[in-house]
C-alpha cells in the first residue's frame, strides 16, 4: 500500500499527469474495495467453520476452510483453523502439513511452530517436537511457551535434569509465570524430590497468594513425606481461599484418615460430596474410612453411590467385592469381582480377590482356578501366590480323601464309596491337586448310561480333572469321561484314533489343560486326545534307540512351565522322560526318588524346567591351556584386598557356548524367563563358581576378623567394583571372573547368589522396560521414600542394592527410578537364609545425612554468589567443609563405619545456613 501512495505522491507534482493521477486513485479505490470484499467473505467462512468445529461437525468445517482457502490460499487464519480441526480429529499428520504451509508463508510464525510441535508430540515423534519448540525460543526468547513445551516433552521422556533446565529458562523469561514453577514442581514430584517440589509451590504462593491449587499441591507433597499433620494446615489455608475446590477436601479427608481421625475424615468427604455429588471420589473415600472402622454395611452403600457415578472403574467393583466378603456375602462379592473382570480382563487384582472370597466360602476348586488365573496375568502377584500356596498346603495336609466338613481331622478310608456332590468341595480340590495320580478306590456311577445301556463293566482306574471323571474299563476296552455327577460326556473307543487304533488301554493321565494321554503297551505308543475327546496325534515310545521303552506300565504328566511325561518301565531301572510332543529328554535315575518311593512334584517341575528350557553347561574337554589365572583388587574400608582365582577354562568355554540365557529377559514375561534363571543358578558350573568366590571372600573375613557389616560391604564391594559392561549377552559367574567384567544382569545374579550363600534374605529385582537388574536385602524397618529406595514384598521390607556401580545401599540407579520391578526369590526361603541387612540404622542415617547435606550444598552453591564479599566468608567455609566430607563419603560406599563416624564427628548435618539468607 505504501508503494502505491508514493507513486501517487510523485504524480501530484506533475501538471501533465493530473488525469493519470485521478485514474490511478479511482483504480486503487476499486482495488481496495475488491480486496476488502474478499477479506470479508474469507472471514465469514472462517467463522462458519469455527462454529461447525464447536458443534463437532469436523468434516464440514474442513470443507468450509477449504472454500476460504480457494479465495485466499495464503490466509493463515484459515490454515490455523484447518490445522486445529485436524487435531480434533486426531489426524495429526494432516495438522503438521497444514502448520508447515503456514511456516512456508511466515517462517517466523511463533504459534505455527507451537502447533506443529504439539502435533508431533501427539504422534510421539519427540525429537522433532523438541526441534519445533526450540524454533519457538529462537523466534521469541522472552516467551515462556517454547521452554515450557520443550520441558514437557523432556519430562515425558524422563529426562528430568534437562526438563528442569528448560523450566528454569521459562522462569528466567517470566519470573511471575506460575505454570513454569508448577511444571518444575511436577518434575520434582516424579523424582520424589518432594522438598524441592514444596519450594516451587511456595514460590507460586508468593507470586499469587490466592492461588489455592498451589496450597493443595504443597499439602500433597507434605503427605508424600508422611507429614500429614503439616499438610492439614496447608489444606485449611486453601479452603479459606476457595471452599469449593473439591480436590482440597479430598486430600484433607485422606490425610485425616491416615491420622485415624475418622469422624473428621468422613465430614471432609461429605463437604467434597456437597461440591459435586456425582463425583465418585467422595463416596469411595467414605467407603475406605468405613472399612477401616469396620462398618462394612455403610462401606458397601458408599461404594454403590460411587459406582452409580462411575460404573466402569474396575478397582471400585473390586473394592466393593472385598467389603462384601467382610460381610460374608460371598455370592454377591463374587458377582462384584466378575463385573470388575469383565471391565478389565488383564487386571489380576479382581481374580486374586475372587479367589480369596471363594476360598473363604469353601469353594476350593474355583478358588484355586481364580488364583491361578491371577498368577498368569501377574506372575509377580505375591498376594495371589501366597494364597494359592496356602490352599495347596491345605490340600497337601489331606493326603487321604477327607470328609469336607471334618478335613483334615477325620480322614475317611479310601476304599469307601465317594459320590461327587453338585457343589465342588475340598474333596474335589484334593483330586484336582493330585490330578494324574491313580487311586485304587472304586467309584460307582449310578446313572452313567449311553443309549440306556450300562457302559462300564469293570472299572480299572479313575482320574479326576477340574470338572470331569475319567474312567477306564479294561473289560469293555473303553475310556469314559463324565461330569462330577456321573453324566457321560463322551467315550474313547479303540477305533477312535482313525487309522492308528488303540490296542490296549494300559494307562491314562491328563494335564492341566484337560488333554488326555493314553498309554498303549502293546503298540508301545502314546495316544493324545483334546478335552472334547477328539483324537490329536500319537507317537511311538521306541522311535529312537536312546530312551527306548521296553515294558511300559504307567504314564504320568508333570505340570510345569513346560509339562513333561514320565513312563514307568518294568524293563529298566530308570524312568524315561519325554516332552508332550514325544521328544525324549532323559532317564531319571532311581536314586533320585525319595525314601517314600515318590518323586516330589516340585522336583519334577524343576526337572521340567531344566530339561526343556535350560541346558546344563557342558565343559570343554580339551581346553588349551587348561587353566587361567585372574587377580582382583577389592577396596574395603581403608584396606585393599587381593584375591586370586585359578579358573578351569573347560568350564569357561562350556559356559560361553551355552547361549540359552543370552537375551534381555526384562523384555519377556517372567513366566518365561524365571524358569531359565532358576535353571541357570542350579547349574553345577554356576554353583561351583559362586562357591569358589565365596570361599575367597570368606577367607578374608576370617583372616581380618571382619564383623557382619564389614563382610557384607566386602561382598557388595567386590561386585560393584567389577567394570560394568553394556553388552546384553549374559555371563555366568565363571565368565565374569575370567573376563573381569559384567553386565547389569550378571552383577545382580552374582551378588544375589553370594549374599544368599552368606545367609541373607535377598530378592532378585528385574526392572521391565530397562536393562537394569538389582538385589533387595531384608531389613527390619522402612525409611523416607524420597531419600532411600525400598520395596515391600509379603509384608517384608527390602532395601535396594545397586550392583552396577559404587553406591550405598538404598541409592537407586537413575535408569530404574520410574520402573516398578518384579521381586522374586530365585532360591528357597528358609531359616538358614533369614539374616537382615547389618547395621541398617547406621546405613540409613548415612543416606539421610548425605541427602540433607547435599541439599545444603546445592543451596549454598546457588546463593553464595549473591552475597557481598563480607558476608561470603562463613557460607564459603561451611560449603568447603560440606564438599570435603561428602567427597570422602561418596568415594567410600563400602566403609560404613568410617563414613558414619566422619559424618557424625564433622557435624555437617548441624550446619544451619543462618547467614541472613531467606
Amino acid at each position: 500500500m505504501e508503494k502505491y501512495l508514493k507513486i501517487l505522491s510523485s504524480l501530484k507534482h506533475n501538471k501533465n499527469s493530473t488525469k493519470i493521477t485521478r485514474f490511478c486513485i479511482v483504480l486503487l479505490i476499486f482495488f481496495l474495495l475488491f480486496v476488502s470484499a474478499y477479506a470479508d467473505v474469507v472471514s465469514d467462512l472462517n467463522k462458519k467453520a469455527s462454529n461447525l468445529n464447536k458443534e463437532g461437525n469436523y468434516k464440514e468445517a474442513l470443507k468450509v476452510y477449504d472454500e476460504a482457502l480457494k479465495i485466499d490460499n495464503i490466509s493463515t487464519s484459515s490454515l490455523f483453523g484447518k490445522a486445529e480441526t485436524y487435531n480434533k480429529m486426531k489426524q495429526f499428520d494432516n495438522a503438521i502439513s497444514t502448520y508447515e504451509k503456514i511456516i512456508s508463508i511466515e517462517p517466523k510464525n511463533f504459534w505455527a511452530w507451537s502447533g506443529k510441535g504439539n502435533s508431533l508430540k501427539n504422534l510421539e515423534r519427540y525429537d522433532e517436537a523438541i526441534s519445533a519448540f526450540e524454533n519457538m525460543t529462537i523466534i521469541n526468547s522472552s516467551h515462556v511457551s517454547g521452554y515450557q513445551s520443550k520441558g514437557g516433552v523432556l519430562q515425558k521422556l524422563k529426562k528430568y535434569d534437562e526438563a528442569i533446565e528448560e523450566y528454569d529458562k521459562a522462569i528466567k523469561a517470566d519470573p511471575k509465570n506460575i505454570w513454569s514453577y508448577s511444571s518444575k514442581a511436577g518434575v520434582y514430584n516424579e523424582m520424589k524430590r518432594y522438598l524441592d517440589a514444596i519450594s516451587m509451590f511456595d514460590k507460586m504462593i508468593e507470586i499469587n497468594q490466592s492461588y489455592y491449587p498451589a496450597y493443595t499441591s504443597k499439602g500433597d507433597a507434605l503427605r508424600s513425606l508422611k507429614l500429614d499433620k503439616n499438610a492439614l494446615d496447608v489444606y485449611d489455608e486453601a479452603i479459606k481461599i476457595n471452599p469449593d475446590y473439591i480436590s482440597t477436601w479430598l486430600s484433607k479427608a485422606a490425610a485425616l484418615s491416615t491420622l485415624k481421625r475418622y469422624s473428621e475424615a468422613l465430614a471432609a468427604y461429605d463437604e467434597a460430596a456437597k461440591i459435586n455429588e456425582s463425583h465418585p471420589s467422595p463416596w469411595s473415600g467414605k467407603a475406605s474410612v468405613y472399612n477401616q472402622i469396620k462398618d462394612y454395611e455403610k462401606a458397601a452403600e458408599a461404594y454403590d453411590k460411587a459406582l452409580v457415578n462411575d460404573p466402569n472403574q474396575t478397582w471400585l467393583w473390586t473394592a466393593k467385592g472385598n467389603t462384601l466378603v467382610n460381610l460374608e456375602q460371598y455370592s454377591k462379592a463374587v458377582q462384584s469381582f466378575d463385573k470388575a473382570i469383565s471391565l478389565n480382563q488383564s487386571d489380576a487384582n479382581p481374580w486374586v480377590a475372587k479367589g480369596k472370597a471363594l476360598n473363604q466360602a469353601g469353594n476350593y476348586t474355583e478358588a484355586l482356578d481364580a488364583l491361578n488365573k491371577a498368577i498368569i496375568l501377574n506372575p509377580n502377584s505375591t498376594d495371589a501366590i501366597k494364597n494359592r500356596d496356602n490352599l495347596l498346603k491345605l490340600f497337601d495336609s489331606c493326603k487321604s480323601i477327607c470328609v469336607p466338613e471334618k478335613c483334615p481331622d477325620h480322614p475317611v478310608n479310601v476304599t469307601e464309596e465317594v459320590i461327587p456332590s453338585e457343589k465342588p468341595g475340598l474333596l474335589d480340590s484334593i483330586f484336582t491337586f493330585i490330578f494324574g495320580v491313580k487311586t485304587d478306590q472304586n467309584i460307582q456311577l449310578k446313572e452313567a448310561r449311553i443309549n440306556n445301556e450300562l457302559v462300564m463293566h469293570a472299572i480299572k482306574d479313575i482320574i479326576r480333572s477340574d470338572n470331569s471323571l475319567i474312567i477306564t474299563d479294561k473289560t469293555a476296552g473303553k475310556v469314559l469321561v463324565t461330569d462330577l455327577n456321573g453324566k457321560v460326556n463322551f467315550e474313547l473307543l479303540p477305533n477312535s484314533t482313525g487309522s492308528d487304533p488303540i490296542t490296549e488301554f494300559t494307562d491314562i493321565t491328563i494335564d492341566n489343560n484337560g488333554t488326555i494321554f493314553i498309554l498303549d503297551a502293546i503298540s508301545n505308543k502314546i495316544h493324545i486326545f483334546d478335552p472334547t475327546g477328539t483324537f490329536v496325534r500319537s507317537w511311538e515310545l521306541d522311535k529312537n534307540e536312546e530312551g527306548k521303552v521296553k515294558q511300559p506300565q504307567s504314564i504320568s504328566v508333570i505340570p510345569g512351565p513346560i509339562s513333561i511325561i514320565i513312563i514307568a518301565d518294568a524293563g529298566k531301572a530308570t524312568l524315561p522322560v519325554y516332552d508332550t510332543e514325544g521328544k525324549y529328554l532323559e532317564d531319571i535315575e532311581i536314586e533320585s526318588i525319595s525314601e517314600s518311593g515318590q518323586l516330589s512334584q516340585l522336583d519334577l517341575q524343576k526337572r521340567s524346567v531344566l530339561l526343556t528350557q535350560y541346558q546344563n553347561i557342558i565343559p570343554d574337554q580339551n581346553p588349551n591351556p587348561s587353566q587361567a589365572e585372574r587377580n582382583f583388587e577389592i577396596k574395603n574400608a581403608n584396606d585393599i584386598y587381593q584375591i586370586n582365582f585359578i579358573l578351569e577354562r573347560g568350564d569357561y568355554l562350556g559356559a560361553q557356548k551355552n547361549t540359552v540365557v543370552d537375551r534381555n529377559i526384562n523384555d519377556e514375561n517372567p513366566e518365561d524367563w524365571l524358569p531359565v534363571i532358576q535353571g541357570m543358578i542350579q547349574d553345577p558350573v554356576f554353583e561351583k563358581s559362586v562357591e569358589q568366590t565365596f570361599e575367597k571372600l570368606d577367607s578374608i573375613r576370617r583372616e581380618k576378623s571382619l564383623n557382619d557389616s564389614e563382610f557384607f560391604d566386602l561382598i557388595t564391594g567386590f561386585i560393584q567394583q567389577l567394570p560394568l559392561d553394556k553388552e546384553n549377552d549374559v555371563r555366568y559367574p565363571i565368565e565374569v571372573l575370567h573376563d573381569k567384567k559384567a553386565g547389569s544382569f550378571d552383577k545382580a545374579i552374582f551378588l544375589y547368589s553370594l549374599l544368599y550363600k552368606a545367609g541373607y534374605d535377598v530378592i532378585f529385582l528385574s526392572y521391565p522396560g530397562t536393562n537394569h537388574y538389582a538385589v533387595g536385602i531384608k531389613t527390619d524397618h522402612g525409611a523416607d521414600p524420597s531419600v532411600i529406595t525400598f520395596y515391600n514384598k509379603d509384608d517384608t521390607i527390602y532395601f535396594y542394592i545397586n550392583p552396577e556401580t559404587a553406591s550405598f545401599v538404598g541409592r537407586i540407579s537413575p535408569s530404574a527410578e520410574s520402573s516398578d520391578p518384579f521381586m522374586i526369590h530365585l532360591l528357597p526361603e528358609d531359616k538358614e537364609h533369614a539374616k537382615i541387612l547389618p547395621e541398617s540404622k547406621i546405613r540409613l542415617n548415612i543416606i539421610e545425612t548425605l541427602h540433607q547435606v547435599n541439599q545444603k550444598k546445592e543451596f549454598l552453591e546457588q546463593k553464595i554468589k549473591t552475597l557481598v564479599k563480607t558476608v561470603q566468608r562463613n557460607p564459603q567455609r561451611d560449603l568447603d567443609k560440606i564438599k570435603t566430607v561428602t567427597q570422602f563419603a561418596e568415594s567410600q560406599p563400602w566403609n560404613t563405619e568410617g563414613v558414619y563416624l566422619r559424618l557424625k564427628n564433622s557435624k555437617v548435618g548441624d550446619i544451619s545456613l543462618n547467614y541472613g539468607i531467606k
